[in-house]
C-alpha cells in the first residue's frame, strides 16, 4: 500500500477525494470511464484504460481514449474480463503523461460517470499521488440516477443496476454489440443512458408519470434518431 501523508493544494489525501455528487439534467457534459488492475482497493490498483466522450446538446462531439502502462502486471482475471493484455499497453504511455492529457480534455465540463464513486476515487487518488493542484469536480453517477426513475420492470422490482444489464434491459446498444469492459464503450453507453434518464426525469417535472414502459418508448425514440442519423452522415459521405 502507497503511504501517502503529505498534502496537495493544501489537502490531505481524505480531503483530496472529495468531489460534488449531483443528480440533475445537463445537456453539455463529458462522460468517462477507467478500466483498472483491481475493483478492491484503489491505492493499490492502477488505471489501464481512460476514455471519456463530450457531449454538446446530448450530442456526441468528441472522444478521448488511452491505454495506460501500469508499473505492475494485468491479473489474469483482469486481462480476460478486459480483454488489455500486456502486449496492448506494452507502449501505451504512463499515467504520469496520461492524467494531464485526459484533464485537459475534460476541462471545466460536468462529469457524468456510471458509480461514479469508483472511477472518481482512481481519478483523483493519481492526481493527488502526481500532485496535481486540487479541482473541484461535479459528477452525476447515472447508476444512482437509475435507481430514481427505473423501479419495476413488468410488475416487478428492478434490481441490477449495473451498466450492461441497463444497457440490455433497456436496448441502448442499438446497432451495435455492446462489449462492457472497454472504457470507451462503457462511456459511450452510459452518455445514452444518462440521455435516456434526462428527458424521464422531465418527464416527471411535467407530471407524467414515467415507468419502465415509458423509458423504453424515450430509447426506442432515440434510437430511431440515432439510425436516421447514420443515414444522414452517409448520403453526405457520398
Amino acid at each position: 500500500m502507497r503511504n501517502v501523508s503529505k498534502k496537495v493544494s493544501g489537502k490531505n489525501k481524505f480531503q483530496y477525494l472529495q468531489f460534488h455528487d449531483v443528480v440533475k439534467t445537463f445537456t453539455n457534459f463529458v462522460v468517462f470511464d477507467v478500466e483498472t488492475t483491481g475493483v478492491d482497493n484503489f491505492e493499490y490498483r492502477e488505471i489501464i484504460q481512460i476514455s471519456a466522450i463530450r457531449f454538446r446538446n446530448n450530442v456526441e462531439i468528441e472522444e478521448f481514449n488511452s491505454y495506460v502502462k501500469p508499473k505492475n502486471p494485468i491479473p489474469k482475471d483482469i486481462q480476460e474480463r478486459t480483454g488489455i493484455t500486456p502486449s496492448l499497453v506494452a507502449d501505451a504511455p504512463s499515467i504520469d503523461s496520461t492524467l494531464p492529457r485526459f484533464l485537459d480534455f475534460i476541462g471545466d465540463d460536468v462529469l457524468v460517470a456510471h458509480n461514479s464513486k469508483f472511477d472518481m476515487r482512481f481519478l483523483l487518488y493519481n492526481m493527488f499521488i502526481l500532485e496535481i493542484p486540487y479541482k473541484e469536480f461535479y459528477v452525476v453517477d447515472t447508476m444512482q440516477f437509475a435507481q430514481n426513475y427505473i423501479k419495476q420492470e413488468n410488475g416487478n422490482p428492478f434490481k441490477n443496476y449495473d451498466l450492461p444489464n441497463l444497457v440490455k434491459k433497456l436496448g441502448l446498444d442499438f446497432d451495435d454489440e455492446f462489449s462492457p469492459h472497454d472504457a470507451l464503450e462503457d462511456s459511450r453507453m452510459t452518455g445514452r443512458l444518462y440521455i435516456v434518464l434526462n428527458e424521464t426525469a422531465l418527464a416527471k417535472v411535467s407530471n407524467e408519470s414515467p415507468n419502465y414502459e415509458y423509458i423504453n418508448k424515450v430509447v426506442e425514440r432515440k434510437r430511431n434518431e440515432y439510425m436516421l442519423s447514420l443515414i444522414r452522415d452517409a448520403s453526405i459521405s457520398n
